[in-house]
């Protein structure tokens, strides 16, 4: 059996190199993954809906500052995607603690850093303005839905009106 170091570091090398069936093997049936102040997901499914909305928008992670401890590896680390660079946004910092029960990936809880929270709050404010002026219909509707927030098709949706949005600010 992996230690919990080797299980984290593999699966952060799957979700890097977008290997999405490889990441799904990480986690246990019932995992849990927790973005602070933002969303929780449960099961497998929905975890599968995080990772193909990561891979539409081109998710890199980097974890550093390990601690282990028995079940338990917490970290910090460094997000950079497609999102992110379309807002004007290097990179966003996190801290992370994976939970790990007989080789598996129970539960994964991500919080943004203060810092990260307010960069990417300032640079969306433009942007949902401009939705709500522009399309607000489209806006409601990627509002209204909870359920499919978390999703490829989601993901692919925002970046083509931030895409058109960007092309507006010229």
């Amino acid at each position: 059996m992996k230690t919990e170091k080797e299980v984290v570091e593999a699966y952060l090398e799957a979700h890097n190199r977008q290997d999405i069936d490889a990441v799904m093997s990480f986690y246990a049936e019932d995992a849990t993954f927790e973005y602070v102040n933002n969303f929780t997901l449960v099961g497998k499914s929905a975890l599968r809906r995080l990772e193909e909305y990561s891979v539409a928008l081109n998710i890199k992670l980097r974890n550093f500052d390990y601690v282990y401890e028995p079940g338990q590896v917490s970290s910090k680390g460094i997000e950079q995607n497609d999102w992110l660079c379309t807002m004007g946004i290097d990179e966003a910092h996190h801290t992370s603690s994976t939970t790990i029960r007989d080789g598996l990936i129970t539960s994964i809880r991500v919080e943004l850093s203060q810092e990260s929270r307010e960069q990417m709050k300032q640079a969306q404010e433009p942007f949902i303005a401009w939705m709500t002026k522009e399309k607000p219909n489209i806006l409601a509707e990627l509002m209204a839905d909870e359920e499919s927030r978390i999703s490829k098709e989601r993901a692919l949706t925002v970046m083509a009106l931030l895409r058109e949005w960007k092309t507006t600010q010229t």
